[in-house]
């Protein structure tokens, strides 16, 4: 979603974007369709409530006019206080919008080492990043590990962080 998001933000500033998708070329073991934003570990984002920090990202991306969260609103489904919605609909419509927009390319390629590309890079590849980009990153960054942290996990504990 932080892919199409930025794609989206960037062209609207008049800025050309090329959005690699490595799907449907190279899949991972969660998504079912080559659908931009697909979502594949649940279809809630967690809570609307603003004294919940999933809720009050969510008022805040509102507030700046997030492209994802008025697609995601438009493909909602009843489920009280959490933020549902109707996973392959909002796909359709992300992979729709995004495609209709004369200032994204997009390219249906894996990138296995963002070095190879020319100009600005933004990697928002998720949690199922694949195993040749993750170990690009790992060692362009120098780190051995890369980790993913949720938004519905936003406490991180001080003992936990490997300094």
């Amino acid at each position: 979603m932080a892919g199409v998001e930025a794609a989206f933000q960037i062209s609207r500033l008049g800025v050309h974007v090329d959005l690699y998708e490595m799907r449907p070329e190279t899949s991972t073991p969660a998504h079912t369709t080559a659908l931009l934003g697909e979502m594949v570990c649940s279809n809630s984002l967690g809570s609307t409530e603003l004294t919940s920090a999933s809720g009050l990202l969510k008022e805040e991306l509102k507030r700046i006019g997030s492209f994802f969260l008025a697609l995601a609103e438009s493909s909602r489904v009843p489920a009280g206080s959490s933020f549902s919605v109707d996973r392959i609909r909002l796909a359709e419509e992300i992979t729709r919008e995004i495609g209709s927009m004369d200032l994204i390319h997009v390219i249906h390629r894996e990138i296995t080492d963002p070095n190879d590309l020319e100009g600005v890079v933004i990697a928002a590849s998720g949690p199922l990043t694949s195993d040749a980009l993750a170990a690009s990153l790992s060692r362009y960054t120098m780190r051995r590990n890369l980790f993913f942290f949720d938004a519905t996990c936003p406490i991180v504990r001080s003992d936990s962080i490997d300094y």
